[in-house]
């Protein structure tokens, strides 16, 4: 959403009663986005511009920014989709695992990873790495989606990747975090249909403040998560299993 040109707002909210309240109760959703202010609001009306022109044909123009000062936080817009190669959204995120060195904190509402993307964090734990990856847990809304990647959790968890799912309600945020400096947030879930179908949005910089908000918000959500470990899931029922591979059958449209 962009305002006069001057204020814009990204992330994962949308508009619908779900997102009216802050995940006292399953039928109010967890989620993360942000206000942002300055020329950023320029490369957010492009990304409306983009999908207004393939839905309706018709071209409008931006707004010019007529903001204040420019702030100190330099900040990548990245519209991602089919047709968009050159900032393809899987790109976007293997870069910032390859580069972790220390942290590497993961928040994806819809968790189904393609075989590099699982290859990338493997091999970030193999640096010495502290990967952690939160996703929904039994209050998702996409039961399907959720039981297909249940398909990666065997190999990333032998690797010494820590999972957990989200319990209390719709887990529905889509945030990144690197070394305790480094963010992503938007729209990019870490699943085939974020990575390589859907139109996406995504906003990354590097400031260590509105790193450390996000940390904490993360280490907050998992006070209502569950870990996922390797022999409680090796021990999962056969019904489970079969679910498991069932809906994998379909990850690459998930």
């Amino acid at each position: 959403m962009v305002v006069d040109g001057k204020i814009g707002f990204t992330g994962g909210v949308g508009i619908a009663e779900e997102w009216s309240g802050n995940a006292q109760d399953v039928n109010h959703w967890r989620d993360t986005h942000c206000q942002l202010e300055g020329p950023v609001c320029d490369d957010l009306f492009e990304g409306f511009a983009e999908n207004w022109l393939e839905t309706t044909g018709e071209q409008i123009q931006s707004l010019p920014y007529s903001g204040g000062d420019r702030g100190d936080l330099t900040i990548r817009t990245t519209l991602t989709g089919p047709g968009k190669a050159s900032a393809s959204a899987e790109k976007l995120v293997l870069d910032i695992f390859n580069q972790a060195r220390e942290r590497l904190w993961i928040t994806s509402a819809y968790f189904v990873p393609t075989g590099t993307i699982r290859k990338s964090l493997i091999q970030a734990v193999a640096r010495g790495v502290d990967v952690r990856i939160l996703t929904n847990g039994i209050n998702g809304n996409h039961q399907v989606t959720r039981w297909a990647g249940h398909v990666s959790y065997t190999p990333l968890l032998r690797n010494g990747i820590r999972i957990y799912e989200y319990e209390s309600t719709v887990l529905h945020a889509k945030v990144i975090t690197t070394d305790k400096s480094w963010s992503l947030l938007g729209s990019v879930n870490i699943d085939n249909r974020s990575l390589a179908l859907n139109d996406e949005i995504a906003i990354s910089f590097q400031d260590t403040e509105t790193t450390k908000l996000l940390d904490s918000q993360f280490e907050e959500d998992l006070k209502s998560s569950k870990e996922i470990k390797l022999r409680y899931w090796q021990e999962r029922g056969a019904h489970k299993k079969l679910l498991m591979h069932v809906s994998g059958i379909f990850r690459r449209q998930l």
